[in-house]
């Protein structure tokens, strides 16, 4: 996962640079997602640490550069380690998918938007929990 890093860093360095090469510089680069949807499985604990490794070499590059790590399907426990990481500007990427399961698949878009609207769903209710936890 060193490895993987040293890659970031260099899309960073240079991304970084391309931006500001531009007069006014360009304003579009909302951030760097470290990884995409990483499975850990019984590992959370190494891709946190690797997740910290990551956001360091990161910030050494851009300090202002938004950072989005996936939440790897456990929103609370990775939203728990932004928080306790106190690191700037580090958001939480969710990404919320009803296509999957035969049930998904039957239930018809209005009634996903409708369950993603009623507060007493779990994953409003996850939401919810997470932007309260995040807020400060």
């Amino acid at each position: 996962m060193a490895y993987t890093i040293t890659i970031l860093s260099s899309f960073v360095r240079h991304i970084t640079a391309f931006a500001q090469s531009h007069h006014p510089p360009l304003p579009n680069i909302v951030g760097v997602e470290l990884l995409n949807e990483p499975s850990p499985g019984s590992h959370h604990e190494q891709l946190k640490k690797w997740y910290s490794d990551a956001i360091r070499a990161v910030r050494k590059i851009d300090p202002s550069l938004p950072i989005y790590i996936s939440d790897s399907w456990q929103t609370d426990q990775y939203a728990a380690f932004i928080k306790d990481a106190s690191t700037p500007f580090v958001a939480l990427d969710h990404h919320l998918y009803r296509c999957f399961t035969s049930s998904d698949i039957c239930t018809p878009a209005s009634e996903h938007a409708r369950r993603l609207r009623d507060p007493n769903e779990e994953t409003p209710q996850v939401f919810s929990r997470v932007a309260g936890q995040l807020e400060s």
